[in-house]
C-alpha cells in the first residue's frame, strides 16, 4: 500500500468520530479556542482536547496562541467544502428514506404531525421541546412530540448538535432554540410544502 493511501487512512480514521467531525465543521468557518469548542457539546475542555489532539496529529488541525488562549483552525482546508458536500448528499438521502420509510399513502393519511426534538434534558433541549408544543398548538394541528436523546438517534437526522428540532424526519434548526414565532413559521412553511408534494403524488 502507497504511503499516500495510508495518510488518507490515517485521516479518514482521524475523522470516525461524531465529536471530530463536528469540530472539523465547525472549524471550516473560523478558528476557534477550546473553550468555545467544549460550550458546542457540553464537554469538558480535557475531554475536547483529547479530540482536538487527534485531529492535530493527523494534520487536519492546527493550533496557534493569542494571549493566554490557543485556537484551532483547518490545516486541510479542502475538508471544509468536502463536509459540506458530504452534509448536504446525506441529509437530502436521509430525507428520501424516510419517505420512502413511511409511504406516500401513509403520509397522505397520516393527520398527525411528527416533530423530533434531539436532546437530553438540558435546558435548551426541554425549552425547544415547549416552544415546539406551544407552536403546534397555535396552528390547531394534531401533532406529536417524539424525543430522540440517544446518540444513535440523533446521527441518524446528520447531525451531532443539541438541541435541534426536525420535523416528520427532516431537519430544520440544529444547535440553537429558535423563537415560538419562528417555529410557527417553519411550520406553516412545512405543511405547505408537504401539502404540494402529495398534490404531485
Amino acid at each position: 500500500m502507497s504511503s499516500l493511501l495510508e495518510k488518507k487512512a490515517e485521516i479518514f480514521k482521524a475523522l470516525s468520530h461524531p465529536v471530530r467531525l463536528a469540530i472539523v465543521e465547525k472549524l471550516a468557518a473560523q478558528p476557534r479556542c477550546v473553550q468555545e469548542i467544549a460550550g458546542w457539546f457540553g464537554c469538558t475542555r480535557t475531554n475536547v482536547s483529547k479530540h482536538l489532539g487527534v485531529l492535530r496529529q493527523s494534520g487536519i488541525v492546527k493550533d496557534h496562541k493569542e494571549g493566554l488562549k490557543v485556537y484551532y483552525s483547518l490545516d486541510l482546508e479542502c475538508l471544509g467544502p468536502f463536509m459540506a458536500c458530504l452534509d448536504k448528499e446525506i441529509k437530502k438521502k436521509i430525507s428520501q428514506q424516510y419517505a420512502a420509510y413511511c409511504g406516500a399513502q401513509e403520509e397522505a393519511k397520516s393527520q398527525v404531525l411528527k416533530i423530533q426534538v434531539l436532546g437530553a434534558n438540558c435546558r435548551d433541549c426541554l425549552a425547544m421541546e415547549e416552544r415546539a408544543r406551544k407552536a403546534a398548538s397555535s396552528l390547531g394541528v394534531d401533532f406529536e412530540i417524539i424525543k430522540m436523546s440517544e446518540l444513535e438517534e440523533i446521527l441518524a437526522f446528520g447531525t451531532a448538535i443539541t438541541p435541534s428540532l426536525a420535523v416528520e424526519g427532516q431537519l430544520l434548526y440544529e444547535g440553537k432554540v429558535p423563537s415560538e414565532d419562528e417555529i410557527v413559521k417553519t411550520l406553516k412553511d412545512f405543511l405547505q410544502e408537504h401539502q404540494k408534494n402529495i398534490v404531485r403524488r
